[in-house]
């Protein structure tokens, strides 16, 4: 997609996070692997899937194509099964997991979100309220998704806001490790 270009959906489309998550599990063809990790190996990565579903939905789009939802656990699952094989620590390969899903949902800030009803149209913030959340309280009968350009900047702070929306207080150190800092970076401290 372009900047610019357009992606609508019915509201009536997104059921709820629960569905959403089943819907982008399904895209990922990787249903087992993901049912071994998330499931059996660590529940804390499904409760994790099932935030990031509350969030965007399996609807929103990634801007390389397909769901952004889908396509960002199906990273996270490769990293895990990678780590995983190079053997170690079981936490190694969460943070794998963790990582690869947080830098691809960093990609919801290439699209602006806004719910159409006869009344007008309303923007949709992400971090304060999940998408669902935003939903419950409006009557929209339509969504557009807006593909738009993002700086690194962009990129950087929709990865803070995610990794504080997502994980837990007692995971949430791994943000400073996620950053990819350098010294052209805009959020370089001397």
């Amino acid at each position: 997609m372009l900047p610019g270009e357009q992606y609508e959906i019915s509201s009536r489309q997104l059921i709820s996070a629960a569905h959403s998550l089943q819907h982008a599990v399904a895209q990922t063809n990787r249903t087992k692997l993901l049912k071994a990790i998330t499931q059996q190996a660590n529940p804390y990565l499904d409760a994790l899937n099932l935030r990031l579903a509350a969030l965007v939905t399996h609807e929103y789009p990634d801007a390389l194509g397909g769901s952004l939802l889908a396509n960002a656990i199906a990273d996270a699952a490769d990293a895990y099964a990678r780590k995983a094989e190079n053997g170690g620590r079981l936490e190694d390969s969460e943070y794998a997991y963790v990582a690869a899903l947080l830098h691809r949902s960093s990609a919801i800030a290439d699209f602006s979100v806004h719910g159409i009803k006869r009344s007008g149209s309303e923007l949709w913030r992400p971090f304060p309220t999940t998408l669902f959340e935003w939903l419950e309280s409006r009557q929209f009968s339509t969504l557009i998704f807006t593909r738009k350009i993002t700086s690194q900047a962009a990129r950087h702070a929709a990865l803070v806001f995610l990794s504080g929306h997502l994980l837990t207080f007692d995971r949430a150190a791994l943000v400073a490790d996620l950053l990819p800092h350098n010294p052209d970076c805009a959020c370089h401290v001397d």
